[in-house]
């Protein structure tokens, strides 16, 4: 099996010191596992899922330190999968703290979604992808995904 991680892409702003970190698991309708981790991430397959394959995942956001920091409350997610990504929002973010929310892919290819929090310290935008694409095509479509995240 292939897997990789990507960089998250953050954009500069109020928030550029602040990091939205993510946990995330993949699932298809069979029950058959698909990855998890953290950051982004993305996995190459010989037998194909089980469609849609649903992605849950957690966001947090601490600022960017070696340190062990305090977590910063999101007070809103807004999520954005730009065009050519092959996820879309299954359930939207709820917030407190941390934010949850859930991503279903219907097929093969680049999940990618932009995230823009707001939080107690300022707005942070960054991207979370994940790859599920048939191994022979892994390569191609974690380059795709680097691209919809603008890097």
């Amino acid at each position: 099996m292939l897997a990789a991680l990507f960089l998250l892409g953050a954009t500069a702003g109020c928030g550029d010191d602040i990091l939205l970190q993510t946990s995330y698991s993949a699932k298809d309708t069979a029950g058959g596992g698909f990855g998890n981790g953290t950051g982004g991430g993305g996995q190459g397959y010989e037998t194909a899922p089980q469609w849609p394959v649903k992605i849950p995942v957690s966001v947090f956001a601490a600022k960017n330190s070696q340190q062990e920091t305090p977590i910063i409350s999101i007070t809103t997610l807004a999520l954005t999968p730009p065009q050519g990504s092959a996820c879309t929002v299954g359930t939207p973010p709820s917030c407190s703290l941390t934010c949850a929310f859930e991503l279903t892919m219907s097929g093969p290819g680049p999940c990618v979604v932009q995230m823009d929090a707001d939080t107690d310290k300022g707005k942070v935008s960054q991207c979370f992808s994940y790859v599920l694409t048939p191994s022979d095509q892994f390569a191609s479509a974690s380059s795709t995904a680097n691209t919809l995240c603008g890097f």
